[in-house]
């Protein structure tokens, strides 16, 4: 025995070394192999939008912007296309006192305030409001940004009639048909419309999220459901109470702040147990519209005359059809409720169809980030100037010309750089129960 065991090693030594390399490499090769917990996405994987993982997103790229929301930049092409020969000067931006305008400047991915708007002399009852509200929406998709932002001086009005702030070319919330000079920018109500019970968008949006995962659109009350008040929009409105009044198929009411019995208020969220959601515009554009497009119901509107920012998007007719329109007057509404209660089917896929546009895409977070993106190099396309950042201040000294963001979200509306004793302060609570979006 003691004689073979030297032939034996010698025999068995190839195998113990490939065993041993084994050993030795397979670490190795299994971490080579084994997927990360960690995942990094990668552009060259195929990527698309989910509302879920992507509806609060605010960093994608162009490109993922481009796949995720192909038809959401028809207003800003439209805006651009006649300054290509005409680019937008300096001049053009100078803004007049007390008229609900901000004036600001985005500098090397940092937003500035130049004019801060004096809200106290607007006549918009809100602009404190609304002034910090839609500014944190430009500051929220210029910081997540993936790629670098042009450098651009713009102004904004805040007013729901654009025109009454200024003639010249302006951001806005809404715009007639022939306004290409007003860019359009989503409103105020995206971040926070804090006077109407919404603390913030996405608490609105997860409240909507959770009623109709447990209300299916056939179980909701078959209804068409309005509140408002009336004297914003006396004709229009006026005549849709008339219309709807006694109608077995109407809860369309008038709702006044200061009337006593407070039984007919319903918050936006529970306008989503209706399977009918009616639309009219105020002053100018509706206000509640975009909240009302997250319900999992059939929005049914007049004829608009104001657009917003996804205003293209809405169709009345054909294959895609996602609201339905009725004549201005009201009209027809009757025969069109008529209609749509006999043939809930039709009126299943028209709220279906909607809602998957616009509350799981179109109107989420990540989708008005990216619109904010594309506006901002819109307008630096047809910028006939470049960003002056500093000026000189009275003493001779190089300042710069605007306050740094960070410090005018912090001391607005009390912003001590200006000459002016105090605004009025939030109460702590809302009212009870808030206004009514218009």
């Amino acid at each position: 025995m003691s004689q073979l065991r030297p032939r034996t090693l010698i025999f068995l030594s190839p195998f113990i070394f490939v065993v041993f390399l084994t050993i030795w490499l397979w670490p190795r090769s299994s971490r080579l192999h084994v997927d990360s917990p960690i995942r990094f996405p990668s552009q060259q994987l195929p990527w698309e939008f989910s509302f879920h993982r992507d509806g609060n997103r605010h960093n994608l790229t162009h490109e993922q912007c481009d796949q995720a929301f192909p038809e959401l930049y028809a207003s800003i092409e439209r805006s651009v296309a006649p300054r290509m020969h005409d680019p937008i000067q300096l001049e053009e931006l100078d803004i007049p006192p007390g008229k609900c305008m901000v004036r600001a400047m985005i500098y090397d991915g940092e937003l500035y305030i130049i004019d801060r708007g004096h809200p106290e002399n607007c006549c918009v009852l809100n602009a404190r409001e609304r002034i910090p509200a839609t500014l944190n929406l430009i500051q929220r998709a210029l910081v997540a940004s993936p790629e670098q932002v042009p450098n651009i001086e713009f102004v904004l009005s805040v007013d729901d009639l654009t025109r009454r702030s200024t003639q010249n070319i302006t951001w806005g919330y809404s715009r007639k048909d022939e306004d290409s000079d007003v860019w359009l920018v989503p409103d105020y109500g995206y971040w926070s419309w804090y006077g109407v019970d919404i603390p913030s968008f996405n608490t609105l949006h997860r409240k909507i999220e959770a009623l109709n995962g447990a209300i299916p659109w056939r179980e909701k009350i078959q209804k068409a459901v309005w509140r408002g008040t009336v004297q914003l929009a006396q004709g229009l409105r006026g005549k849709l109470l008339e219309v709807a009044d006694g109608k077995e198929w109407s809860d369309v009411k008038e709702f006044k702040m200061k009337q006593e019995n407070k039984t007919d208020y319903i918050s936006l969220p529970d306008h989503c147990q209706y399977q009918y959601v009616l639309m009219t515009e105020g002053t100018s554009y509706s206000g509640r519209a975009k909240f009302l497009l997250l319900c999992n119901s059939v929005l049914v509107s007049h004829e608009l005359k104001w657009n917003e920012f996804t205003t293209h998007l809405m169709e009345a007719n054909g294959p895609n059809q996602n609201f339905i329109q009725t004549e201005s007057d009201w009209s027809d509404l009757e025969e069109t409720m008529g209609y749509y209660l006999s043939h809930p089917e039709d009126a299943e896929v028209i709220a279906r169809r909607s809602y998957d546009l616009f509350g799981r895409r179109y109107h989420t977070p990540a989708a008005v980030s990216c619109y904010l993106r594309r506006l901002f190099a819109g307008w630096s396309q047809v910028q006939g100037f470049d960003v002056q950042f500093t000026t000189n201040s009275s003493t001779g000294e190089e300042v710069p010309r605007g306050l740094p963001y960070e410090a005018f979200s912090v001391s607005f509306p009390f912003d001590r750089t200006t000459d002016f004793k105090e605004w009025p302060i939030h109460n702590s609570e809302p009212s009870s129960p808030p206004q009514t979006p218009a």
